[in-house]
């Protein structure tokens, strides 16, 4: 099985970035999905990497993240995130899909579940 996301990005059609994200906003009510938090390439040559994959509510994981002490080692490369939506039946499939395809620094494993396969964000 396979979905379309909607991967979601700033008013002005750039990613946002983590550290600046206003979870306060309405658009987070009830949300329920997936989101990754990676950072880009550098002027210095070194590459990108996805940082963490999740699911849940984002915004509360969201604002769990942010407090991390794990991920705080990258804040200095400037973290951007994206989400989607994505129901209860299908977010631990896409989660393990991302996770498997995009191979984050740091986060949960999910060999055991039947991933679903989805669009990556057009980064």
């Amino acid at each position: 099985m396979s979905l379309t996301l909607d991967w979601m990005i700033g008013i002005d059609d750039t990613w946002c970035l983590l550290d600046s994200l206003n979870l306060n906003e309405s658009c987070f009510d009830n949300l329920r999905g997936v989101f990754i938090v990676w950072y880009g390439p550098n002027e210095k040559g070194e590459e990108g990497h996805v940082v963490c994959v999740g699911k849940g509510i984002i915004r509360n994981q969201l604002l769990t993240l942010m407090k991390d002490p794990t991920l705080a080692r990258y804040s200095s490369r400037r973290l951007m995130v994206t989400w989607a939506e994505v129901d209860a039946l299908h977010k631990e499939g896409v989660e393990a899909y991302l996770v498997a395809i995009l191979d984050p620094l740091f986060g949960e494993r999910h060999p055991n579940v039947v991933q679903t396969l989805v669009n990556l964000p057009a980064w």
